[in-house]
């Protein structure tokens, strides 16, 4: 059993990256169903339904991540393993991708504009997820929490979703700094 605090502030982390995922769809959603089109794994047909599921699903599941971390009698468990399926899949989506050799696809997981290819840094960063997930989803040693607690989670919760964004814009950049590497000014 890990402590409440940890486990609270990956589950919030889990949480926001879940819910800016589904707010980046959402407020683009033609131009998430073109990536999910280019994945070519959902038949034309089932394009407009699962690109409005995906974002439904991720806040779905977002909300229940946050409700464990404030109800300790909510089963713990569930959301996180949610995430970490969700996760899965899309794993599994680029994985497939990668191994048919189509790597000039836009993830669909960035903010509108943000174009963001198939890479295997996006798997690894991915399988990461899915280790805080499974790790989130470990029982809960349920004690109550003081104000320093309480300040830890906020601070803890903060600068772990900070890292996820550095993260992330490196990610979506390092294309970019490829090309600086190879014709430097």
């Amino acid at each position: 059993m890990l402590d409440s605090v940890i486990l609270s502030a990956l589950r919030i982390l889990l949480a926001g990256i879940l819910l800016e995922a589904a707010f980046h769809k959402l407020c683009d959603l033609p131009s998430f169903r073109v990536s999910l089109e280019a994945y070519r794994l959902v038949p034309t047909i089932g394009l407009r339904p699962i690109s409005v599921f995906f974002p439904l699903c991720e806040s779905a599941v977002a909300l229940a991540l946050l409700v464990s971390c404030a109800l300790p009698s909510f089963d713990t468990a569930t959301a996180p393993l949610l995430a970490a399926g969700l996760f899965t899949l899309y794993t599994a989506a680029i994985g497939v991708n990668l191994a048919r050799g189509r790597r000039r696809i836009d993830c669909g997981c960035g903010a509108p504009g943000e174009r963001q290819e198939l890479s295997g840094s996006l798997v690894i960063r991915n399988i990461v997820l899915i280790g805080v997930a499974l790790i989130a989803a470990l029982p809960t040693l349920v004690r109550p929490l003081g104000l320093l607690d309480r300040f830890t989670l906020l601070t803890g919760s903060l600068a772990l979703f900070a890292l996820w964004q550095g993260t992330s814009t490196l990610l979506v950049n390092s294309p970019r700094l490829a090309l600086l590497r190879e014709d430097p000014p």
